[in-house]
This record gives C-alpha cells, structure tokens and sequence, in this order.
C-alpha cells in the first residue's frame, strides 16, 4: 500500500521565519577541459574549466562501492527539492538505502516516475554514488532524484539530481567525479570557508585551481580545490603528468590545507581504508524540507452562512468584513490586489484583509490566494493545502 500526501509539485514554498530555504550550491557544465581564452593564466599554466573534469578515471565502474542493491520503500509524500533554479514541493516516492558501511541515506524521487521505475533510478544512480569515500558522503541524508530539467547541486543535507545529466555524466566517465564535488559542498564546506588556515592557504596561492571557482571563490572553491587534490593524493597513478605537475604548481598552499585534515584510513572507505561501520539511524534534513501539513479540505465554503467573526475568519477563503451599512458579515475573501492597495490598518482590517508587517495582505495569502482568482475558488478545487 502507497501512503500518499497532496501535494502540489509547481508550487514553491513560502518562506517561514528564520526558517529561509538556502539555494543550493549549483552544478556546471563543462566547456572544455581548459579555457585557454581566459586570462589571468597563473604561472603560465591555464585554468581548468572545472576540477570535475579533470579526469574520467579518478574513480570508475570498476572500482568498489558501498552499495549492494539495500532498498526499502517507505511512503508516497510531499518534500521540499531544488528544482533547477528554485525550492518547490514536490510529490515523491521516499525510499530507504541502507550501505554496507553503516550508512542509511534516503532517496525521494519524482512520482513523475511509477513506483517502479523511481527504484529502478536507486539503483540506476547509488552505485557511482556509493564508490566515493565515507568523508564525501557522511553528511549525505537525502538524494533527490528529479526526472525533468537539468542540474545537480547540494544543499540542505541534500543532494539533488536530474536524470538526464546523471546519464550525461555517466555515458562521458565523470558521474563519481561529480559526486565527490557535491558531497564536498556538504561534508567539508561548513568546517573550512572564514577558517584562519584556509584563508592563508588562499592568499599563499592567489590562484584558483579553475575558472568555476574564480567566478565563485566564496561558494566553489572549496570543493573544486577537493576535487583536485583528492584524485592527486588517492588516485595519482591515474592522473596524467601534466595534470599532477598543473595541480602542484597552482593550489600548493590549498593542498597541504586538506593535507593537514584529520581524516584516517576509514574516512576514505571503499576508495581505501577499513570499512567504518558506522551503524546509526538515518539523520534527517531539517524540517524545513519537508511539506507542512494540508489543510483540511474544504470542497465549497459557503461563508455567508457563518454569523460570527471568530467561526468565519477560521474558514479557508472566507474573511470577516464590514458592510456599507456599517454591519459586518462573512464573506468570500478578497484577492491579493483588493488588499495590497489598503494602506491603513483600519482600512485594511474592515474589508477583512490581514494587516502586517509588509503592508495589507490577504487572509489567506500564504495558504491558496493568488492575484487572478479568490481563494474560495483555489478552495473549492482543494489546492488550498500549505502554509
């Protein structure tokens, strides 16, 4: 049996109180390996495009992972995903993937997929993501499986991901490579931007390992950098010469940064190391992305039926107002407009409006209205479901 949970996929959630969504850190796509049209070029060796692309061969299909096909459905339900360029509620199947070493992640994948196909995207995409190491991946709770659009990014404890640049990634060698960027973004992100030693290790270099984190030192850097000396320090039998002495000679400081980090053997299982076994419950994400709760769903109100204001005002779509007579009574709520152009709180409160911070508001706004139709007309198609 699929537990479901209403949900509207195009609507994106509102922002709550301290609670602000933050954008994910965003994905590129490559040019070419180097951009040899961009200046400055440092030490006379170019800029890579993105430390992504430095090498197909830094991990591959051969080598081992952590996954072993360990799948659980566990509900139908509404979550909070990054969907190319903006937070929106989306309607996903929620599986639970349990690794060999310990690890249990959570994938929410599109119900734009049949149940079935959304498992066969699991275990379609796990395992690549499985074949980074433990440090990469540790701080993981979620990936988002998206079947329309292009991107990957991270953010949140989340890693979210499109099925068409997932293939691309695959089919051109580099989908591991991508992997270990963005679990860089929420593994080691947080510990190293603002500290001392790295900001040193910055200024020592005054170069960027690409042109992608040039263009974005304070949100890239950091795992650009990871991504070229991770392949340097692990996997430097299968980099090329030229790329090891590009890699040595530009970010030397930045490299003896992550040197310096405290990571043992088990840190870097499968690539290396013991397996950490590091057996716990799945931690969530914050509550923010997951969808509040639907309202209770109210087929037609019918507000002129309701004789007192404190009845009225708790009815989706219906607002308590003053009459030209001077009476007041319940009736259908105004649209966004009739209230954004009150500028008074008297004005605002007796044509049954919301006075707040920001100016004259909608009663119901922030569950359903919108500036071309009243709220009872959302309500009565039972789209009247978040916060």
């Amino acid at each position: 049996v699929i537990k479901t949970v209403s949900c509207q996929k195009d609507k994106s959630p509102p922002i709550r109180g301290s609670e602000k969504l933050v954008p994910p850190n965003s994905s590129y796509e490559p040019r070419a390996k180097f951009l040899p049209d961009r200046d400055p070029r440092s030490r006379g060796r170019p800029r890579y495009w993105g430390a992504v692309f430095i090498s197909p061969y830094v991990l591959t299909p051969n080598d081992p992972t952590v996954f072993d096909g360990d799948v659980t459905f566990v509900e139908r339900g509404c979550r909070v995903v990054w969907v190319e360029v903006q937070y929106e509620y989306m309607d996903v199947y929620v599986f639970e993937v349990r690794l060999v070493d310990g690890t249990i992640v959570q994938a929410w994948v599109d119900a734009e997929y049949a149940v079935g196909e959304a498992e066969a995207q699991v275990h379609k995409m796990f395992p690549s993501w499985g074949r980074v190491p433990y440090f990469l991946r540790e701080d993981t709770s979620v990936i988002a499986i998206i079947r329309e659009g292009t991107g990957w990014s991270a953010g949140e404890k989340a890693i979210f991901v499109h099925e068409d640049i997932f293939n691309a990634r695959t089919a051109s060698g580099f989908a591991e490579e991508t992997w270990i960027h963005e679990g860089a973004h929420l593994s080691v992100d947080s510990q190293t931007y603002g500290t001392p030693a790295w900001n040193d290790a910055v200024e020592s270099d005054n170069e960027f390992i690409s042109t992608y984190a040039a263009d974005h030192p304070g949100r890239e850097d950091v795992a650009e950098s990871i991504g070229a000396w991770f392949p340097l320090v692990h996997r430097r039998d299968r980099l090329s010469q030229s790329d090891v002495q590009n890699i040595e000679t530009m970010i030397p400081a930045r490299l003896r940064y992550f040197d310096d980090r405290e990571w043992t053997g088990s840190d870097f299982y499968p690539v290396s190391g013991s397996n950490p076994n590091s057996a716990g419950p799945w931690i969530p994400p914050p509550a923010r992305m997951f969808c509040p709760p639907p309202l209770p769903e109210i087929p037609d109100p019918i507000c002129k039926a309701k004789k007192k204001a404190s009845k009225c005002n708790k009815i989706v779509g219906c607002r308590w107002r003053k009459k030209k007579n001077n009476k007041w009574k319940c009736a259908n709520s105004n649209l966004q407009d009739a209230c954004q152009k009150k500028k008074k709180r008297n004005n605002c409160n007796q044509i049954g409006c919301v006075w707040t911070q920001n100016g004259c508001k909608g009663r119901w706004d922030k569950y359903c209205s919108n500036r071309y139709e009243s709220c009872p007309d959302w309500a009565s198609r039972s789209e009247c479901n978040y916060e």
